[in-house]
């Protein structure tokens, strides 16, 4: 079984669970204890995401969410009036994703796909990558299909050198899912490499935070 299939199963038995960690609706002691050290570091890349794409301005109009999960960030910036698209290899995310937010009444448009084989036919102002690249083994790639796909976008990155980062490769290797890890100037190789130079990286609790223009 090949790494993009091993991280589609792990998802698609994990998206109430997955979701839950936003709120913390765990019964388990445990598993909340780990829901807060995770939901620290999701609730910056949330608020910096949002400065992000407030400092752009109104040049951002449609949004596009890689590995958009149960579409947390989907549904926040329909909520700012923009065009948002999400897609996610795992179909139990999508189809948790899609009903919630028929549920709250938002025009959201949810696709199941692999990003890296997946052709759109438009350009999308802001590309949102968060929790994405954990699970990528060419980063590179990625990166370089970005350059055709939007203008702008931001990134999360854990890190390579983090006390959490064991722990969470022995939980997922228990669940047979792979994870990738970064230093920065692994981050700073790959943007280099695809002639990226307007960028910045925020270091922050377990992750780096990366944003940048592509035009």
């Amino acid at each position: 079984m090949n790494d993009i299939k091993k991280v589609e199963n792990f998802f698609d038995s994990y998206s109430e669970a997955f979701d839950a960690i936003y709120d913390n609706n765990s019964s388990n002691f445990f598993n909340k204890i780990i829901n807060n050290l995770f939901r620290k570091a999701m609730r910056k890349r949330f608020e910096l995401t949002l400065n992000y794409s407030e400092m752009l301005g109104s040049s951002v109009q449609t949004v596009l969410d890689i590995g958009c999960g149960p579409g947390r960030y989907c549904e926040i910036f329909s909520k700012l009036n923009k065009d948002v698209t999400g897609i996610d290899i795992a179909s139990q995310m999508i189809q948790f994703a899609d009903n919630r937010s028929k549920q709250k009444n938002l025009k959201i448009k949810y696709l199941v796909g692999d990003y890296a084989n997946y052709e759109f036919n438009n350009k999308f102002d802001l590309a949102i990558l968060m929790g994405f690249f954990d699970y990528i083994k060419d980063a590179n790639l990625i990166i370089s299909k970005l350059k055709k796909d939007c203008n702008f976008f931001c990134a999360s990155f854990p890190k390579a050198k983090h006390w959490l980062t064991i722990q969470r490769k022995i939980r997922y290797a228990m669940r047979n899912c792979p994870l990738f890890f970064y230093e920065d100037s692994q981050i700073r190789e790959i943007l280099k490499k695809n002639d990226i130079n307007n960028f910045e990286i925020v270091e922050h609790d377990r992750e780096y935070f990366v944003s940048a223009s592509l035009s």
